[in-house]
């Protein structure tokens, strides 16, 4: 009899502790679930790593990279950090300073010289359309700027122009003289523009929004670059990445209107960090390089890439940021 109730005891007393297992385990696996989303740190490896193509968003588990459904091994080190936040919502533009650069597809800007423009610099897109101009004496001068693959004839009106239509070629500035003395006078511009815009081309560049191109050389590593509604002068344009180790201090896309496509299959390398649009499309599929070697930068992004990454740069630190 004895022995049966102190059987029952321990049976009891087993039952409990297998509860209290159980809840432990619970707790554990409950509080792993809980800090590991989303897991805010991992570090980079010495002295990089590589990242094949991103079809789905940003997610850290455990010490890999999970990218496109594949594992792939971190191997993790303290010398650098990399930093996520999964399906994160929010925008965190490139800083603008000085060293700023605008991509320019598909327009022409004409600007005043010794000829007075209305609005000047004046952008005009695929549409033309009328320039006043207003002289105080005979022969005096405006320019008209075409962007890379895009030009432009100039045809007189009140305002006589010499040569008459006066042709302007693609990427290059071409002076126009004014014959008549005149006080708001008026000639047209017709456009032939180019849907693509070239990376290589200087004349896919200016150094502010909606400004005259061909003022800037190409970006280098300390040229923050950006994509905004002066950028495309048409719908559906694309911008093309056509050289190869192309480099920018970083590239912005949030500001950017009329859909375009961003393409290209060579090198390129950011030194600070990008910021997409759902109001683009990424078509570019070359291999990119993330270059910083501070902590602090930022990929913001809503887009599928089709690009293998390699974060490069010892001491390095980029947020990713997933936007839905």
């Amino acid at each position: 009899m004895v022995l049966c109730k102190e059987l029952m005891q321990y049976e009891e007393t087993y039952e409990e502790l297998r509860w209290l297992r159980m809840l432990f385990a619970a707790f554990i696996i409950s509080t792993m679930l809980i800090t590991s989303l989303p897991v805010t740190h991992i570090s980079l490896p010495t002295p990089s790593v590589s990242i094949p193509k991103i079809d789905i968003p940003w997610n850290i588990a455990g010490k890999q990279v999970e990218i496109a459904r594949e594992w792939i091994n971190s191997r993790l080190s303290d010398t650098s950090r990399f930093i996520t936040q999964n399906f994160s919502i929010g925008t965190q533009p490139l800083e603008a300073d000085s060293a700023n650069l605008y991509a320019v597809v598909g327009q022409v800007t004409v600007t005043s010289g010794t000829a007075t423009v209305t609005g000047s610099p004046a952008r005009y897109t695929t549409a033309g359309g009328t320039i006043t101009v207003t002289t105080t004496t005979t022969s005096q001068t405006f320019t008209v700027t075409c962007c890379a693959g895009t030009s432009a004839t100039v045809t007189s009106g009140t305002a006589t122009i010499s040569g008459s239509p006066k042709a302007c070629t693609a990427a290059a500035a071409t002076t126009i003289t004014v014959t008549n003395t005149i006080s708001g006078g008026t000639c047209t511009i017709a456009v032939t523009y180019a849907s693509t815009g070239l990376w290589s081309n200087q004349y896919s560049w200016a150094a502010s929004s909606g400004g005259t191109p061909g003022t800037h050389v190409i970006p280098t590593s300390t040229n923050p670059v950006f994509f905004d509604a002066n950028s495309f002068g048409g719908t559906g344009e694309t911008w093309t990445n056509d050289v190869a180790a192309q480099a920018c201090y970083g590239m912005d896309w949030s500001a950017v209107t009329n859909s375009p496509t961003w393409a290209g299959t060579t090198t390129f390398s950011s030194y600070n960090g990008f910021v997409g649009s759902a109001s683009m499309t990424n078509s570019y599929t070359g291999a990119i390089t993330w270059a910083a070697t501070t902590m602090g930068h930022t990929i913001t992004s809503s887009l599928p890439w089709g690009s293998a990454m390699n974060f490069n740069g010892v001491g390095g630190g980029w947020t990713l940021v997933w936007r839905v």
